[in-house]
């Protein structure tokens, strides 16, 4: 019995979701929305709903996080690639040009970086 409350519930949902809205506009210029067209009625993809809800105040601090860290290596490759060379300086001061072989390593895993910061969160 349980089981088939269930799938009759389940059933309803996915006839509701399906279900076609329209959108139309009155002789006074307002917007109406409904599930039957009227005249001139234009069909409305609504999509899904949202299962997932309002985000945390964590999970919204993530998104920003993210999009800083993004937007951060976004810049750093942006100047990296643009820059004539690049140069090395190590621990003790000393300076060094990176090769071309070694710059156009340094710019990829750069890229891939940058690729991985501004994916979107799994």
């Amino acid at each position: 019995m349980r089981l088939m409350i269930v799938s009759l519930l389940t059933l309803a949902c996915a006839v509701a979701q399906a279900a076609e809205v329209y959108k139309w506009k009155d002789k006074d210029g307002r917007v109406h929305y409904g599930d039957k067209p009227k005249h001139e009625a234009q069909s409305v993809d609504i999509g899904p709903a949202d299962p997932v809800g309002p985000l945390t105040s964590d999970e919204e601090a993530t998104m920003v996080a993210r999009k800083a860290e993004c937007d951060r290596m976004k810049q750093q490759y942006d100047v990296y690639s643009k820059a004539p060379s690049i140069n090395e300086t190590d621990n003790l001061g000393r300076t060094r040009e990176y090769t071309p072989e070694e710059r156009t390593k340094f710019l990829e895993q750069t890229q891939q970086k940058m690729q991985d910061a501004c994916a979107p969160a799994q």
